[in-house]
């Protein structure tokens, strides 16, 4: 399974992308360098700023138009849920404190 990552934010974001990128690749998921090398893209965002709350907001708009499945982790995922389904209800959402599901998420979704 090929995986695109995405982060964007805080050290507790960037902790969490290394966490994320750990599991994927001890499960012999492959982290892709380009989007158009996978259907399977995580977000790992931050929401504290809201210049970068609405660069991710237009960053979903132009994910959705791809088809791909997505999704957003980070405090954004926890603190804007209901914004970010609101834009794209099929995104799925992986707050902080559930990063080890990560792996559940892409193989519902690959089945």
């Amino acid at each position: 399974m090929k995986v695109y990552l995405e982060v964007y934010g805080c050290t507790a974001n960037k902790a969490d992308a290394a966490l994320i990128k750990g599991i994927l690749q001890e499960n012999k998921c492959e982290i892709v360098k380009n989007l158009d090398d996978t259907d399977f893209v995580v977000i790992l965002t931050c929401t504290v700023i809201d210049t970068t709350e609405q660069r991710m907001i237009s960053r979903l708009k132009k994910l959705k138009k791809t088809g791909k499945f997505v999704i957003v982790a980070g405090c954004m995922a926890s603190a804007q849920k209901e914004k970010v389904k609101s834009i794209d209800p099929n995104v799925k959402i992986l707050p902080p404190q559930y990063s080890h599901h990560i792996l559940d998420l892409l193989k519902d979704e690959k089945s």
